[in-house]
């Protein structure tokens, strides 16, 4: 679900693993040698991806669960993200590392929109991916989205703990209060949020390859992703 490849046979993108999509998930995943999961251990179901064979799988949390800042807008969005990457700079350099030298490579993260986005629009970004191209990539999330929110209110196992371990009917309950509160542009995947996004990047950091850098990503790693 919400699967596509930004990087034509070198970087795939997807949602988390949704057992309904198993049938097509396989077949699209044929040839994927590593998968980094940006989800952190409580959203995550033991043996997940133990039907995708010869597959190295790469448990790093992209941390949410600090407070989550009010927003009112797509930019807010945005400047949330430029906080998460500034705050996950090991996690994203060990993830870029991976994607360079391990791949063909799947990330994702729960609805592979916020952890994942970013991820992936710094590696198009430093690609030289034309920024319009960086936001459809981004923005086709939001067509996945209510599929994506029927599955996780469905009690799927891996979000036990968003549901405060309420499973069921309960748990499509729990997660549609919990879901009331979160700021409505994280419910969405805006054009205008990757874009400030990027944008904050470039005028904090210099741009992706220069922020890539500062996070610990090597040079190496850095020439084989452009390449």
């Amino acid at each position: 679900m919400n699967f596509r490849e930004p990087l034509p046979g070198a970087l795939f993108r997807s949602a988390q693993p949704f057992a309904s999509c198993w049938p097509g998930a396989l077949e699209q995943l044929r040839g994927v040698r590593s998968i980094v999961d940006f989800r952190g251990a409580a959203e995550r179901v033991p043996g997940e991806w133990d039907l995708v064979p010869g597959c190295a799988v790469h448990h790093l949390p992209l941390d949410v669960t600090g407070v989550i800042p009010p927003m009112e807008t797509a930019a807010d969005l945005g400047a949330f993200y430029v906080r998460m990457a500034e705050g996950a700079a090991a996690v994203i350099a060990e993830a870029a590392e991976i994607v360079a030298f391990r791949g063909p490579v799947l990330v994702h993260c729960a609805a592979g929109k916020d952890r994942t986005g970013l991820f992936v629009a710094l590696l198009l970004d430093l690609r030289g991916v034309p920024r319009q191209e960086i936001v459809a990539d981004y923005v086709a999330t939001a067509a996945a989205l209510p599929d994506i929110f029927r599955e996780l209110a469905s009690g799927h196992a891996s979000v036990t703990a968003l549901n405060d371990g309420a499973a069921g009917e309960a748990g499509v309950e729990a997660l549609r209060e919990r879901l009331a509160k979160i700021p409505p542009p994280l419910l969405q995947a805006p054009a205008e949020a990757i874009t400030a996004f990027l944008d904050g990047i470039g005028s904090r950091h210099g741009g992706a390859e220069k922020f890539l850098l500062r996070c610990g990503v090597s040079p190496a790693a850095i020439a084989a992703i452009r390449d």
